[in-house]
């Protein structure tokens, strides 16, 4: 999800693109949206200096979550795709595309079991609805360092709420994006580049 990132920026910063735990190669490990958010803490902490952090999905809850537990490790926050609550039927809605979903491989260079594949499609419903137990509110509202919203608007999930995320975050700039959707980053990766870019910090640190 990040290569084009990756290519753009590790000349200039130290990039890490983990896995989150229960996802992609990380699928068999213990998933939680808290696990989740410990495990990057853990490896921030090896880097010896803050980070700017970019979620975006799933990710925009753990990089939000991230910055208000730990904000000595996070200089940066890059957000998309989060909403502060989320309704159980949505969370339900999106459950149900997951689990009618065939169990699949699609990533290049994966040879996966039947059983990795159905355990990491069990691990995106339990964070579908996870993330309606979730109130982000107070974690937005803990959030000191700068932030970026991105606010895509054909996506329908959150378009509605990228204000009222920015808002709740003290230094936080709403950014539109006209046209994209949910995962606009992976046809649209400039934007995304260009904002991490200008929030990183001249010095060399990660960029995860």
């Amino acid at each position: 999800m990040w290569a084009s990132q990756q290519t753009a920026l590790d000349t200039e910063f130290r990039v890490v693109t983990p896995d989150l735990p229960g996802f992609g190669r990380s699928r068999l490990e213990e998933s939680t949206l808290y696990t989740c958010v410990e495990a990057c803490a853990e490896r921030l902490a090896r880097g010896g200096s803050p980070a700017t952090v970019v979620g975006v999905s799933y990710g925009g809850w753990v990089g939000a979550m991230l910055a208000a537990e730990h904000p000595d490790l996070v200089s940066g926050l890059v957000i998309s795709g989060v909403r502060p609550d989320i309704p159980r039927y949505l969370a339900e809605l999106q459950a149900a595309a997951f689990r009618f979903t065939p169990a699949r491989g699609s990533r290049e260079g994966d040879h996966l079991t039947t059983r990795d594949l159905k355990t990491e499609r069990a691990n995106l419903i339990a964070a579908s609805r996870q993330l309606a137990e979730t109130d982000l509110w107070s974690s937005l509202r803990r959030i000191t360092v700068p932030t970026v919203v991105f606010a895509p608007s054909r996506d329908r999930f959150v378009r509605r709420q990228a204000p009222f995320v920015a808002a709740a975050v003290a230094k936080a700039q709403l950014v539109p994006l006209p046209g994209a959707g949910h995962l606009w980053p992976l046809k649209q990766p400039a934007p995304l580049t260009e904002r991490i870019r200008a929030l990183a910090s001249p010095r060399q640190h990660e960029v995860s």
